[in-house]
């Protein structure tokens, strides 16, 4: 009487897949008995096409590289680990080797030796560009293995944040800019950026030594960075900002220049206190006024200024000491109290 076996599921699986390895070894010797899986051996033979079309991944004394339909060696196995690496865009294996990742082509060639501790994927960062890093720097490599960025920075950040095209790139705490073409731009010296949200200019707000300054849309300092601040375009003057150089306030236009010098200990809003076009301004305690093109039409010599309208609809009152005066609205005295 013939006894029956009953196998579990799992076990049939086991069977299936020894079955299946020994079939395919002894298919693999008879059909290329001189290749050189046959002439050296493998610890194991992995299934073809898994990683590459018509390459079969083999593995020798916990190393790893790939053999042909034809039982050719076309990848030593030399690497610790292989990977598939966006099909989609290269034809190209991730191989790590030491602890370090390097490609492979379709043709099993290096085409960047394994030498960086990190490969981030293509177009994470900018189009057909993969972040890599070695000894602990950044730099970028392309889409035909060449090194467009050599890793050199301490951080690269994402591109298009404070500018089309420009990402920020850090060494040692400083900051500058990379473009798109994989040139450096603003150069690395700057100890931060502000992202222009005032649409009035094209510019990069930037600190260094803390002092504050603009770059224009080329990456020129447009704006030297030696202001202790530097307000909004338009929330005193049209097209201009406040700037604070030594403790004294002027204002630039949008074209960098210097409108008003910083000379003045506060300047006021134009148009406040019913001030039509001129703004107040004080200087050592002493008050006067600049109109809207920047020039002083009262000179900062009057102890106290009043609003204009108070006493006749054009006239503002004014006082040095004890004496009191009205001036127009062309800053000249009209009235002189006693």
């Amino acid at each position: 009487m013939t006894a029956s076996v009953y196998l579990s599921t799992a076990e049939k699986h086991v069977l299936r897949s020894h079955i299946l390895k020994i079939s395919s070894f002894i298919f693999f010797y008879l059909l290329f008995p001189h290749s050189l899986y046959s002439q050296t051996g493998y610890d194991e033979i992995y299934d073809f096409d898994k990683f590459k079309q018509g390459w079969a991944l083999v593995e020798l004394n916990k190393k790893y590289g790939f053999i042909n339909a034809k039982g050719i060696e076309v990848v030593p196995p030399i690497y610790d680990n292989v990977y598939t690496y966006q099909a989609d865009m290269v034809d190209w294996l991730k191989v790590k080797k030491n602890n370090k990742y390097g490609f492979i082509n379709g043709d099993g060639k290096e085409i960047r030796p394994p030498i960086y501790e990190e490969i981030n994927e293509f177009d994470e960062f900018q189009y057909h560009w993969a972040l890599v890093k070695l000894k602990g720097k950044y730099g970028f490599i392309d889409t035909t293995g060449k090194e467009i960025i050599p890793p050199q920075y301490d951080n690269i950040y994402r591109f298009n944040y404070y500018k089309e095209g420009w990402a920020e790139v850090e060494i040692n705490k400083k900051l500058g800019f990379i473009n798109t073409e994989g040139q450096e731009i603003v150069a690395v010296m700057y100890d931060d950026f502000y992202r222009n949200r005032n649409l009035i200019v094209d510019w990069v707000k930037v600190k260094k030594n803390d002092k504050y300054g603009f770059l224009d849309s080329k990456g020129k300092e447009v704006v030297p960075a030696v202001y202790e601040e530097i307000g909004s375009f338009d929330s005193y003057q049209y097209h201009w900002a406040l700037i604070k150089a030594k403790n004294k306030y002027g204002f630039i236009d949008t074209n960098g220049k210097e409108v008003i010098p910083p000379t003045y200990d506060k300047i006021y809003k134009f148009n406040s206190n019913n001030l039509r076009h001129w703004a107040l301004i004080k200087s050592n305690n002493k008050y006067g006024f600049i109109d809207i093109k920047g020039k002083e039409v009262v000179p900062p010599i009057y102890d106290s200024i009043g609003d204009f309208g108070d006493k006749h609809p054009f006239w503002v009152e004014v006082s040095i000491g004890r004496k009191k005066f009205f001036l127009d609205e062309e800053g000249k005295t009209v009235i002189t109290k006693q």
